[in-house]
């Protein structure tokens, strides 16, 4: 009698398991179904001045193009701009107003920016390392027959910073602009950045790749009698 009810037992909870895994299995394959790669996200974002807090997030978006250069000390760029006050702005992802919050509860900061823009006299900042740095760059990659119109220009030059991640919109440069022109006309009348005559903006420059092998077989085809 006790070796019946031990296998109906086992027959239980075999049956059991068998059951748990199916469920299982059919609960994972529902959620391959609802996954969609393809699926955009629809994020609010709003712009607010940029904080002292915001420093370590600016490095990461200097990386983007400055990286490769390391002899720019990108850290201290970044300290110079969440320094300047009421100059430029960075985004983020706005607050949901359909949020369960009551009133009075505390509302924690967003403080994952997704772009900012903002500008740095580099006549003014002549004594700090990013910006000497920053000088022989440029002057690396300029024609010999124009150095010497950089040279004229960069004591009147204010440097545009203007990051974003690649994922977000080029569009929302356009409100981000508008605001940094309204923060510049803002400042005082002896502010460095106020008395700038030129800006200078770095951008990426998409170049065509040449098709090496193609042209190696040629130079080295065997010459015909």
């Amino acid at each position: 009698a006790f070796e019946k009810k031990q296998k109906a037992e086992d027959q239980v909870e075999d049956e059991s398991e068998q059951s748990y895994d199916e469920d299982d299995s059919m609960s994972g394959s529902e959620d391959d179904q609802d996954f969609d790669p393809n699926e955009e996200i629809m994020i609010d974002f709003e712009a607010r001045n940029i904080l002292e807090s915001d420093q370590e997030s600016i490095k990461i978006l200097l990386q983007q193009k400055l990286a490769a250069f390391q002899q720019i000390d990108l850290n201290e760029l970044a300290k110079v701009i969440s320094q300047q006050e009421n100059l430029g702005n960075v985004i983020n992802q706005a607050e949901d107003d359909g949020s369960d919050k009551q009133d009075g509860d505390e509302v924690e900061p967003n403080d994952t920016i997704f772009g900012v823009i903002s500008m740095v006299d580099l006549n003014f900042c002549q004594t700090k390392n990013f910006s000497t740095e920053l000088i022989k760059f440029l002057k690396s990659h300029t024609n010999q027959e124009n150095v010497s119109k950089l040279d004229s220009y960069l004591p009147k030059c204010s440097y545009i910073v203007n990051e974003r991640f690649l994922n977000i919109p080029p569009g929302i440069s356009v409100p981000m602009f508008e605001s940094l022109l309204d923060d510049v006309q803002k400042l005082g009348e002896d502010s460095a950045n106020k008395k700038s005559e030129y800006w200078m903006f770095l951008s990426r420059v998409f170049t065509e790749e040449v098709n090496k092998a193609k042209h190696s077989s040629k130079l080295n085809a065997p010459e015909t009698q």
